[in-house]
């Protein structure tokens, strides 16, 4: 399972360091079919 923010077009994994609180929590394919990219820090 991933996480998405509420402004960012990235997904993370939910203990990633860059992420303050997210708003959903999905998976890798529903992150990627609504257009969102891989975070480059957490490296999901």
């Amino acid at each position: 399972m991933v996480v998405i923010t509420a402004k960012g077009k990235k997904y993370h994994r939910p203990n990633c360091h860059t992420v303050k609180q997210y708003v959903k929590e999905l998976t890798v394919d529903e992150a990627r079919q609504l257009g969102y990219k891989p975070c480059k820090v957490c490296k999901p």
